[in-house]
């Protein structure tokens, strides 16, 4: 995702969030950005960058299932 979109990596946090520790399938939870930032708002309302995104999302999960 921070390949495809060249975004802030804020790195990766651990906690139990319910919508993770609660479901009975495989899960990730992924922040895209925030809408209180006003260029990360931009980014995320912009079709292109939609798109990078998405698709860099669906590489990792992929990657993850590959190993």
């Amino acid at each position: 995702m921070i390949g495809a979109t060249g975004a802030n990596d804020r790195g990766v946090k651990s906690a139990r969030f319910y919508v993770i520790y609660k479901t009975t399938m495989p899960s990730i939870l992924i922040e895209t950005g925030f809408v209180t930032n006003a260029e990360e708002a931009a980014n995320l309302n912009n079709p292109g960058y939609q798109q990078r995104l998405g698709e860099g999302i669906a590489r990792g999960v992929h990657q993850f299932l590959s190993r």
